[in-house]
């Protein structure tokens, strides 16, 4: 399911917004967490990307242009939600 998600990404853009191994890892996030868990990790995913964006747009480190791979926040996300996932679900 997560993969379809970002397959459907690459088929808009073109292979612009995202790359092939976004779509392999969208597709291992949703085979090791399953889909509840998977949709929670891949909106932390974007949260921690967009976060740390912000930060190197303020420190000027990045511009509008530079390109921050998902790839780092999609595992990261994937991991801490193997660790601590059911404790996000019992909230």
């Amino acid at each position: 399911m997560l993969g379809g998600f970002f397959l459907s990404q690459w088929v808009i853009s073109h292979g612009t917004w995202i790359g092939g191994g976004d779509i392999r890892l969208g597709i291992l996030m949703g085979l090791i967490l399953g889909l509840y868990q998977g949709i929670l990790a891949l909106m932390f995913a974007y949260i921690l990307g967009a976060v740390f964006s912000v930060i190197l747009l303020l420190s000027r480190r990045a511009t509008l242009h530079s390109p921050i791979p998902l790839g780092t926040f999609l595992s990261v996300s994937t991991i801490g939600m193997m660790f601590f996932g059911e404790e996000l679900f019992l909230l």
